[in-house]
């Protein structure tokens, strides 16, 4: 029965009593490995290359995991993209080229000529370096941060549908009402740029919904900021994030894996979807991204 829900399904199954609780992470486990085994041989020890490392996945990869059993769920995912914090970033890579047979990683970081599968935000990035493997056809890009916070990227993204991540252990959606949905909205300081169209085209292609917060109503209340309204201030572990581990491989690790370095962010831009008044009484676009 478990595997044949939804992931806003197995959420809700989740929470039902402690036996639901148990089948449903078991069940996310085996299909995090499953996922896995497109671009590494050994999931498991993968996991604990990212949980030594303190890095996290995030991307299409994450996108696909949790709209499974959706129209969504059977689109295709290109490369696999892992966030690493600057200080350890060598281990993942040197872990590919040794134990999972990936030819030597490339510098992609300011190449003009590569398409990347994803609009990567470069001014969060230290570099870009890109490992194939011939014989099973499978890409991993290692996007290294320009800080020991690996979710700082993250927060730069174009659209808060990839403003997600998933950790050795866990999972954060940051928008899980859009994104469980099919939706998500543009950054609003990313309206109009160029650099972002295929990545918008390509969303739209496999069925999700694209646009401003206006578009989806996102979300102004009472005279407040409240819900997704981009004027509010936001981090990965506040209460509009669905955040939870699904192993508990190690019950004193955090699923944040710098909770000191935690990014906190504001989109900012005129409006949200109830009108609100822009947080910069100029009306200038605002957009933040700073560790607390």
């Amino acid at each position: 029965m478990i595997s044949n829900l939804s992931f806003k399904d197995l959420t809700r199954a989740r929470g039902i009593n402690k036996a639901f609780h148990r089948s449903v992470d078991d069940y996310l486990k085996v299909e995090y490995s499953r996922d896995l085994r497109t671009y590494v041989d050994r999931p498991l020890q993968f996991r604990e290359v990212l949980r030594s490392t303190r890095s996290v996945i995030s991307g299409s990869f994450v996108v696909r995991f949790v709209m499974r059993r959706t129209e969504q769920g059977d689109m295709r995912v290109g490369d696999l993209d892992i966030y690493c914090p600057l200080s350890s970033a060598s281990g993942v890579i040197t872990y590919l080229e040794e134990d999972e047979r990936y030819g030597p990683g490339i510098n992609i970081t300011h190449d003009p000529d590569d398409e990347l599968e994803e609009a990567y935000p470069i001014s969060a990035i230290s570099c870009v370096t890109r490992l194939y493997r011939e014989s099973t056809q499978s890409r991993i890009d290692v996007i290294t941060s320009d800080t020991n916070s690996p979710l700082l990227p993250i927060r730069h993204f174009w659209c808060t549908l990839v403003t997600n991540y998933m950790s050795a252990d866990g999972i954060c959606l940051t928008h899980p009402k859009l994104t469980l949905d099919a939706r998500g909205c543009i950054a609003p300081a990313q309206l109009g740029d160029v650099a972002i169209e295929h990545a918008v085209e390509k969303y739209r292609a496999r069925g999700f919904r694209i646009g401003t917060f206006v578009d989806n109503d996102a979300t102004h209340q009472g005279g407040e900021t409240t819900g997704y309204c981009p004027q509010r201030l936001r981090n990965f572990n506040d209460s509009l994030s669905l955040t939870f581990k699904f192993d508990s491989f190690n019950e004193a690790q955090l699923l944040h894996t710098f909770p000191i370095l935690e990014p906190t962010w504001k989109y900012g831009g005129w409006l949200c979807g109830g009108r609100c008044v822009p947080a910069d009484p100029a009306g200038n676009t605002i957009l933040t991204a700073f560790i607390v």
